[in-house]
């Protein structure tokens, strides 16, 4: 544990928020995941863009988005990152993971929207590696105020796991482990142990308790664990991991105009050919400057052509 988690009461802006998660993830290479419960971030975009565009986290999960079911995609989208949801149907809910358009991710499963349990799970890849990552929110009760049985969806990530060696599994599980580690002791008969049992992460005025968790399939790739407060977004704190699993540069293209071989010759002669004195006879500025523009972009076009480039993320495509 690092000394991020002791200024919990001298944290209070959005801008130390951002600071200290940009510290976590200089510290470690590896993928960095974190996991926040919300608390709604249908008013909050623009705090959640400031914190966490420019952090340096590859995995983004929420709980309690309350996203209304199926709203447009795009308005809760994140500059850099590729969006999964899982919306609840009714009011509140909702599971959300935001991972690094550079990061090869496939969807794997998500909750029913009338599911007790909420969650969403992606795979991501690099080469022959893979890692299976999941987004959980358990209410602590339903609707006619039970309390909500966990059996069900242990028996369903038990068979969602084979296959994988490398599990990282998050969420707000509202089961305080501080008193009752049934919950910890049900994931550990599934091979998955968590790196905290120990510190609170969500504060009231009456009491401190453990609700946010990370559980990893094996302990010795958790190269940190830490939790920062965010006082701009939750009451819950932010919880962190760096876990060793390699992200090898992936393929991406780019288009560009190429200058290097510009055929000059050509490119003067049809200068040459093309009419300029047209501009003076035509009746306003708009229409000059648009004959002009396309008179050039025709020039571009047929003599410094679009390419597209396909190449690794950690090259130049030039």
């Amino acid at each position: 544990m690092s000394g991020t988690r002791n200024l919990r009461n001298n944290v209070g802006t959005r801008d130390c928020s951002r600071s200290l998660l940009q510290i976590l993830c200089a510290q470690k290479t590896g993928l960095k995941i974190c996991h926040l419960n919300a608390q709604s971030i249908c008013n909050k975009m623009d705090e959640f863009s400031y914190i966490f565009e420019k952090s340096g986290v590859d995995v983004i999960c929420l709980s309690e988005t309350w996203i209304p079911y199926n709203t447009n995609f795009n308005i809760f989208n994140l500059n850099g990152y590729n969006t999964f949801r899982a919306d609840r149907l009714n009011h509140g809910g909702g599971v959300a993971m935001f991972i690094k358009s550079g990061i090869k991710s496939r969807f794997i499963a998500k909750s029913d929207p009338q599911s007790p349990i909420e969650y969403l799970f992606v795979e991501l890849s690099s080469g022959n590696n893979k890692i299976l990552c999941g987004s959980v929110s358990r209410p602590p009760r339903d609707a006619n105020r039970r309390v909500i049985d966990m059996q069900p969806f242990l028996i369903f990530i038990e068979d969602l796991m084979l296959g994988y060696s490398n599990i990282i599994l998050t969420g707000d599980f509202n089961w305080n482990v501080l008193n009752d580690d049934t919950l910890v002791s049900q994931m550990e008969g599934l091979g998955l142990s968590t790196p905290n049992k120990t510190i609170p992460t969500h504060y009231s005025q009456t009491n401190s308790t453990l609700l946010d968790l990370f559980f990893v399939s094996n302990l010795d790739k958790v190269l940190l664990y830490d939790q920062i407060s965010v006082p701009a977004f939750s009451r819950h704190d932010l919880i962190f991991l760096a876990f060793d699993f390699s992200l090898n540069p992936t393929e991406n293209t780019v288009s560009f105009r190429n200058f290097k071989n510009v055929d000059m010759n050509g490119l003067m002669a049809e200068l040459s050919i093309i009419d300029w004195d047209t501009v003076f006879c035509l009746p306003g500025v708009e229409e000059q400057a648009t004959f002009i523009e396309e008179s050039i972009r025709y020039l571009f076009n047929k003599f410094v052509p679009i390419v597209t480039k396909t190449f690794k993320t950690n090259e130049k495509p030039w």
